[in-house]
């Protein structure tokens, strides 16, 4: 094999694995049908949020979700304030509505600007 032909394969195989890498993002099952999803925050109601989630979630079939936090308003960290990126692990369930609701919320972490999280409740 000539080295053209040596590079060329190289080069075909390391596009193969970035575009790989490069999918679209989904909903992240866990196990026991948990499921988690990146959204925004865009409004708080007592001890509850309003969420927006990310366009490449399958979430975003519902524009808005309330999801319940089993926090007192009280005792709501800081984090979850509008405006602010987090990620919401549920039992799956999303109840129909306006907005749609989630009462089997498991987690919530706040998400950095690198995607990292970087709390968690």
């Amino acid at each position: 094999m000539n080295t053209k032909a040596k590079i060329l394969g190289i080069s075909c195989a390391a596009m193969m694995i970035f575009a790989v890498g490069c999918g679209e993002q989904t909903s992240t099952p866990k196990s026991d049908g948990d499921t988690s999803f990146k959204a925004i925050i865009t409004q708080m109601q007592g001890e509850d949020i309003i969420v927006e989630p990310y366009k490449d979630q399958t979430e975003s079939s519902k524009e808005k979700i309330l999801v319940s936090t089993d926090i007192s308003k009280e005792n709501l960290p800081e984090y979850l304030a509008p405006g602010k990126t987090v990620i919401i692990t549920y039992d799956g369930n999303i109840t129909d509505g306006n907005p749609a609701q989630i009462d089997g919320t498991l987690e919530i972490n706040l998400v950095g600007i690198k995607g990292e999280i970087i709390e968690n409740k």
